[in-house]
């Protein structure tokens, strides 16, 4: 495939939704219906627990209502997002950069006003390349291509920043914004592994790197844990200021369904992984899923790790205008007793 219409195609994937099963509506006092988008990674497993276990229908039963959740899958957050500030979702999960950006740009704009509803997890995303003689990220060079879920916006993206102005200086943040390409997980897993695409490096995450690990075609070169220098929230759930203020009593379900699903991964692991292929048809199989819920870097938790951080590196680098000088200002307040960073 010639490189111009390969990156064409990759960029082509950033827009497009897997599958989106729902129609636009007029926002009404309290809705029976939550509207979730997903993407196809280990790291939303939570959700995927609560869709298989049906945790939100059964959280609205002992509430007294009748609330139940509608899914879609999509390939990557921008197109969730799109979707969200259009009112066909409600709820959708994504990178904490993406969280972050959203927020920034909807900040004060009344119903469309996007903040967090919790926090997913803390993990470690792995870096790998399938090009001779790059061994760390100093190799990297034009001759690199490299999939992440969305360019310069991505919790990869803004992770492969952070590493760049860790390592050449914070002027040079933007280093490798040009090497990147925009690519769902699974196809930049496909192509790489296939060694037949000019793609050929992929900022991966679970369960799809645990695979790459063991391909000796690939160098593992980074590890996000080495650029934030520990855990910080990678992945995040957040919503519209609309669905929140309109739906306290749906809103809460969510919170109660969500609680027990972050139980389920963390003390059924295996359960979890199941729900997880299940849902997302994966290939992968189980012990290589449960080995990125129980990776020793992995931690499953609703209450944000370091998320100032990020936001306040994202300003300072110009991707979002507003600075965040507390976590608490990106999420909504019913989660702000549960403590965070």
């Amino acid at each position: 495939m010639a490189m111009h219409n390969s990156r064409r195609h990759f960029f082509k994937l950033a827009t497009v939704a897997l599958s989106l099963p729902f129609s636009a509506g007029v926002a009404c006092s309290e809705t029976n219906v939550i509207r979730i988008g997903v993407q196809p990674s280990l790291s939303y497993t939570p959700l995927y627990v609560m869709k298989e276990r049906g945790l939100l229908e059964k959280h609205s039963k002992a509430a007294g209502i009748d609330v139940k959740g509608e899914w879609g899958s999509f390939a990557s957050g921008p197109a969730m997002n799109d979707s969200l500030l259009a009112g066909q979702l409600d709820i959708v999960c994504g990178g904490t950069s993406g969280g972050i950006i959203i927020w920034d740009k909807t900040r004060g704009k009344g119903p469309l006003e996007v903040k967090g509803v919790a926090a997913i997890n803390s993990l470690a995303f792995y870096l790998f390349s399938s090009r001779a003689g790059v061994k760390s990220l100093k190799d990297l060079s034009e001759q690199d291509r490299i999939a992440v879920p969305a360019a310069k916006s991505s919790m990869q993206a803004v992770l492969l920043q952070m590493a760049a102005a860790k390592l050449f200086g914070e002027a040079n943040w933007a280093k490798f914004d040009p090497l990147t390409v925009t690519m769902a997980h699974p196809d930049a897993y496909a192509l790489l592994s296939s060694g037949k695409s000019e793609l050929n490096a992929h900022f991966s995450g679970p369960p799809y790197q645990y695979d790459q690990q063991k391909d000796s075609k690939l160098t593992q070169i980074a590890s996000s844990l080495d650029i934030t220098d520990g855990p910080m929230t990678l992945n995040m759930i957040w919503s519209t200021a609309r669905f929140h203020d309109d739906n306290p009593k749906a809103y809460k379900v969510f919170l109660a369904a969500y609680d027990e699903a972050l139980e389920i991964v963390r003390n059924d692991p295996k359960g979890a992984a199941e729900s997880y292929a299940i849902n997302v048809k994966s290939k992968v199989n189980i012990a290589e899923i449960l080995q990125g819920l129980t990776d020793s870097g992995t931690k499953f938790s609703a209450s944000p790790d370091r998320v100032a951080a990020m936001a306040q590196f994202l300003h300072k680098t110009g991707v979002v205008k507003n600075r965040m000088e507390s976590w608490k200002e990106f999420f909504f307040s019913d989660i702000h007793a549960n403590g965070g960073s």
